[in-house]
């Protein structure tokens, strides 16, 4: 017969997240990540992750937002390259976006 025990692991509140990104749960992540925000929205990194989340989704505007938000409060050179990176895919994006309005047939 064994005893087995475990030691409390002091464990990030960004485990879940991270988790949920690596199964392509977007939307999990997504809230669980505006959760921890919630509890600690002067933290750059709860914004930057919110970022990627949304990048990920596919959400450039808000990604935008929270790059930005995370840039604001602490930014390290890396938020500042994404940052950039998903306003150069906004640019293109809004480049290439057809009217809305249906050309008349010749």
């Amino acid at each position: 017969m064994y005893l087995v025990y475990e030691i409390p692991r002091r464990t990030s509140p960004w485990s879940s997240v991270q988790q949920a990104v690596r199964y392509y749960d977007y939307e999990r992540a997504l809230n669980l990540a505006k959760s921890i925000v919630r509890e600690h929205p002067e933290d750059y990194y709860g914004h930057e992750y919110l970022g990627y989340i949304y990048l990920q989704m596919g959400n450039l505007n808000q990604a935008e937002l929270e790059y930005s938000r995370a840039y604001e409060r602490a930014p390290p050179e890396r938020v500042k390259s994404e940052l950039e990176e998903v306003r150069r895919r906004l640019e293109r994006q809004s480049r290439v976006q057809p009217s809305a309005t249906p050309k008349p047939w010749p």
